[in-house]
């Protein structure tokens, strides 16, 4: 008779048991894109010098880009003055936050900034100079020296 009522109450506790909600879902960790996937070639959707937009340049260049390398490239292969690019040896160090790169023409940092990749577009605050420790950082500041906003066209 134990054993029947043994049983009995194993019947109920698992049945009980599969009547039992689920198990809350696990929050989703939100994984932060590749601040260094940058390779490609990307066009302007924002061009900013001192707060003003820059329309005749947005339309005019592309750029080819990769960890080591920001190209402008004049659409046509026509920039400036008939030169079809214009190379900054790009720097990038995701150990600081916001990431910062610099851009290099031959061995002199001309330009430092902060730059952040969201939604697939990248947005790059900086300045002219080559002190990294007064780089523009606050992406929300409406106005820095220069706001690239880029989507990517392409992965090279």
């Amino acid at each position: 008779m134990r054993t029947c009522r043994a049983i009995g109450v194993l019947i109920v506790l698992a049945a009980a048991a599969g009547f039992a909600p689920a198990p809350f879902p696990r929050p989703q960790r939100e994984r932060g894109e590749d601040q260094l996937d940058v390779n490609g070639t990307w066009e302007f959707v924002l061009w900013e010098t001192n707060g003003t937009r820059q329309q005749s340049s947005e339309g005019m260049y592309l750029i080819e880009m990769s960890r080591e390398k920001y190209d402008f490239v004049g659409k046509n292969n026509n920039f400036g003055g008939g030169v079809g690019r214009t190379h900054y040896v790009m720097r990038l160090d995701t150990s600081v936050s916001p990431p910062l790169f610099t851009w290099s023409m031959g061995n002199t940092v001309t330009y430092v900034g902060s730059y952040r990749i969201s939604k697939g577009e990248m947005t790059m605050i900086f300045a002219a100079g080559n002190d990294v420790a007064v780089r523009p950082t606050n992406f929300e500041q409406r106005q820095v020296q220069y706001r690239f906003v880029m989507r990517r066209l392409r992965r090279d």
